[in-house]
């Protein structure tokens, strides 16, 4: 078949987002655009506002690279290593900030329930069933991306030809979330479905850190990586009948080569 489709997946990993998008930078860079961008998680995060971006031919790396500036945090850390003398800077300065980010939240991104006083039960910890409120992110999300280029598609729309900006259509974007309550991945894909901030956010929500769940017709949404962290097979589903070229950023590589000529840790 003459016709492939490029596709784009980014796992979940929280922060580690931050190196996908230095990958993504590497591969706007060389012109590489993509048919299909499919994430879990900040790989869900990361792969609408390229997808949007994209759709709207924006400067999609720089961006994708504001909105991580947009999260980070200026910490002073030069006090805290005068009594850890044999602590490097850089390991000091991680192990601070995660504390910091622990207590604070992350203004831009989730807001600790101990900063919520009009929360029915605020004074009744030992009812909380969340930690964090995702309200923050869902802010800063509508800053980032223009859900008119998430609108539902056509399939046959994401297979136009890359170098007509003036009838660019839009990508097809794949991300994913879980059922909490039955065990079970649930896909938003926008050749079936308009895509919000709330589908996005629902893919965003790993229970071990405590961050509270999106409630969604009924359902109850987790983190989209607790099944699927990876979800190359989701677009083989999606789209089985045409040939596909995959570049996969592996955030959790078991072995990461020296001078590979490969984009982030995988391409496949």
């Amino acid at each position: 078949m003459d016709k492939t489709e490029s596709v784009l997946v980014l796992q979940g990993g929280g922060s580690l987002g931050a190196y996908e998008c230095g990958v993504y930078k590497s591969l706007y860079k060389h012109g590489i655009e993509f048919d299909i961008l499919a994430g879990s998680s900040i790989g869900a995060i990361n792969t609408s506002i390229i997808a949007a971006a994209q759709t709207g031919n924006k400067d999609v790396s720089l961006l994708l690279e504001d909105f991580w500036l947009s999260l980070s945090e200026n910490f002073e850390y030069s006090d805290f290593v005068v009594p850890f003398p044999n602590t490097h800077p850089d390991k000091m300065r991680a192990i601070m900030f995660s504390a910091y980010s622990c207590f604070y939240g992350i203004p831009k991104a989730f807001m600790p329930k101990w900063f919520m006083p009009s929360s029915p039960d605020y004074f009744l910890p030992f009812k909380w069933n969340f930690l964090y409120d995702k309200t923050p992110l869902k802010k800063t999300l509508m800053e980032y991306i223009d859900f008119n280029n998430l609108k539902k598609i056509k399939i046959n729309e994401c297979h136009s030809e890359r170098n007509d900006n003036k009838n660019k259509k839009q990508n097809r974007l794949i991300i994913t979330s879980t059922d909490m309550q039955k065990g079970e991945a649930v896909i938003f894909d926008n050749a079936k479905m308009d895509i919000d901030v709330d589908n996005i956010v629902a893919g965003a929500s790993y229970p071990f850190y405590g961050i509270r769940w999106t409630k969604q017709n009924g359902k109850y949404l987790w983190d989209g990586s607790l099944l699927t962290n990876t979800p190359m097979l989701e677009v083989l589903k999606a789209s089985p009948r045409i040939d596909k070229i995959f570049y996969i950023v592996d955030v959790f590589p078991r072995e990461q080569k020296k001078n590979t000529r490969e984009y982030g840790s995988g391409m496949a």
